[in-house]
């Protein structure tokens, strides 16, 4: 009982989740309010409330799992989860474009995705200071690397994502490297 319990609660996040997704590629990421959450996502407000205290903390939650990707994929070997996450955005070109050139949301993915980077720097910049300060350089670097190659570039997904993660290292390595001399 207790699994299938936790499976509907799953399932209505998910929903949640999904919707939020859906109403940010049709453009409503300016005026995203709950009751617009919860009909797309065909779920009470209650259900909305049990697993979010509001429309932001929900949109914080949507985009998370794709600037966690990120965040990860741009200081490790592997390209994969990267290379799907630029398709992405490649095939919503557009949406993307605005979206990161929306000033609140833009503001926003980077807060979280300078987050995410601080969850990846600890074993790469012991100081928390220097730490936070690297990420938010990170988040911000890379968002505008994907808004200019979502705009200005032919070059494939692959390319992109050896960029971000060839300047990412660079960065990071060349910030340790300075800690440890000064």
């Amino acid at each position: 009982m207790n699994d299938q319990f936790s499976s509907g609660r799953c399932k209505s996040k998910n929903a949640i989740l999904a919707a939020i997704d859906e109403l940010l590629l049709f453009g409503q990421e300016k005026s995203l309010r709950v009751g617009d959450i919860v009909r797309r996502a065909d779920v009470g407000r209650s259900t909305f409330y049990e697993h979010f205290a509001n429309s932001e903390q929900a949109l914080e939650a949507s985009i998370r799992q794709p600037l966690a990707i990120l965040a990860k994929s741009s200081l490790r070997d592997d390209e994969g989860d990267l290379i799907g996450l630029l398709d992405h955005f490649r095939d919503h070109r557009a949406r993307g474009i605005g979206l990161l050139k929306n000033e609140n949301f833009r503001t926003r993915m980077i807060e979280v995705l300078a987050q995410e980077y601080s969850l990846q720097l600890p074993k790469l910049l012991c100081e928390k200071g220097l730490r936070d300060l690297v990420a938010r350089q990170l988040a911000d670097a890379n968002l505008s690397l994907i808004v200019n190659w979502l705009e200005l570039s032919t070059l494939n997904s692959d390319t992109c994502a050896a960029i971000l993660k060839s300047t990412s290292r660079h960065f990071v390595e060349h910030i340790r490297n300075q800690a440890s001399i000064g």
